[in-house]
């Protein structure tokens, strides 16, 4: 198969969405088949792309849609008898799905949704038809999809996001760089500093536990605009000695396997990757109870899920964990057995089939 993906998400995000494309590019390359990526071309998703070793092709300008760029991707496709485009943002399928359309190859595309990303909008009900298929990582996404009315039931395929177990062991066993001075507890997360992961409820339990006598130290992977205001609100809570707020890392973890608890307070969730990456290190999480996490963690087994934007209820549950060893370790060891259902080997052979059928079988699939 010759497959290109295109994504232009925002320049410092690297995200679950971004995660996968790296991964399954990776799996399809070895697997023999032909891959290449676009992206922004002052991105972190390309960089890491082109460190990978893949052909890239690097997007400038901000239109949404850019008759030059459209043209420029079109000729691309032709060029690689590109046989499958997988797309992410609404702008990502605008650009791509037209320039599928121009392209003599004509492209099957996939709109791999990591959120439902619609609104009520005439442009994204019309970029949404672009799509030959959707591709999307739970139930609760699918669900989420169906509720605009646009997208048929079966145009939408529903695949988990899988992860490399054995890599991230081995990733975690490289030096850590990051020093940490306490020896309290750490309660930490990866995440993209955005709205959406609701870190300033992290904040508050962290600030809650310590106020409340339970002390530990919090730490915060990943880089975005809320960084400036999660740091002073750190500063307003009287803890911003207890926060470490370590920027995006290539390998964060060595860092993570320092966590006792995950914590992911997201007010929306598709699905929740690093909820996977850190039970690979048998670590417990406690998280919101929406969108896909409750499709990834099983409640009082694997970890614990609480009421989002409820600093109090996620205070409760991480102290609970700290509090109890032996059930911190049980939930970390059934949290691994789990993680083992969407490693590669297990996920990534369904992803692999499914592009091959779309191929084969195009709008009739």
């Amino acid at each position: 198969m010759n497959i290109f993906f295109i994504n232009t998400i925002g320049s410092d995000v690297w995200g679950g969405v971004e995660s996968w494309m790296l991964r399954i590019g990776s799996f399809l390359r070895k697997n023999g088949h032909n891959i290449y990526f676009a992206g922004r071309h002052d991105g972190i998703f390309l960089q890491t792309i082109a460190q990978n070793g893949f052909e890239t092709v690097p997007i400038r300008g901000s239109w949404d849609i850019s008759p030059r760029t459209i043209i420029r991707l079109a000729r691309y496709m032709n060029h690689k008898k590109i046989e499958l485009l997988v797309v992410n943002t609404n702008r990502d399928l605008r650009l791509g799905g037209i320039a599928a359309r121009l392209a003599h190859s004509k492209p099957v595309v996939i709109n791999r949704r990591g959120l439902p990303a619609f609104k009520q909008k005439l442009r994204h009900k019309i970029s949404a038809k672009l799509a030959d298929f959707s591709l999307v990582p739970s139930q609760d996404l699918k669900k989420s999809l169906l509720e605009f009315g646009w997208i048929p039931s079966e145009k939408i395929t529903v695949i988990p996001n899988f992860f490399d177990i054995e890599r991230i062991r081995r990733l975690a066993e490289e030096p850590c760089d990051i020093m940490i001075s306490s020896n309290e507890p750490v309660i930490g997360t990866v995440a993209n500093l955005v709205g959406q992961k609701a870190l300033h409820i992290l904040l508050q339990a962290i600030a809650i536990l310590n106020n409340g006598g339970t002390k530990c130290t919090g730490i915060i992977i990943g880089e975005g605009p809320l960084r400036e205001k999660l740091i002073k609100l750190s500063k307003e809570l009287g803890i911003s000695q207890k926060i470490l707020f370590t920027g995006f890392l290539k390998n964060p973890f060595p860092l993570v396997k320092r966590f006792f608890i995950l914590a992911l307070p997201s007010i929306f969730e598709p699905f929740g990757q690093v909820l996977l990456e850190a039970a690979a290190l048998k670590i417990p999480a406690v998280a919101s109870n929406v969108g896909g996490i409750p499709e990834v963690i099983v409640d009082g087994e694997t970890g614990i899920l609480v009421p989002q934007e409820n600093p109090n209820a996620l205070a409760k549950a991480i102290k609970s964990l700290l509090e109890n060893e032996d059930l911190r370790a049980q939930m970390g060891e059934k949290a691994f057995a789990r993680a083992k259902k969407f490693d590669v080997s297990v996920i990534a052979p369904d992803v692999e089939i499914f592009f091959k059928d779309a191929i084969k079988y195009g709008k009739h699939f």
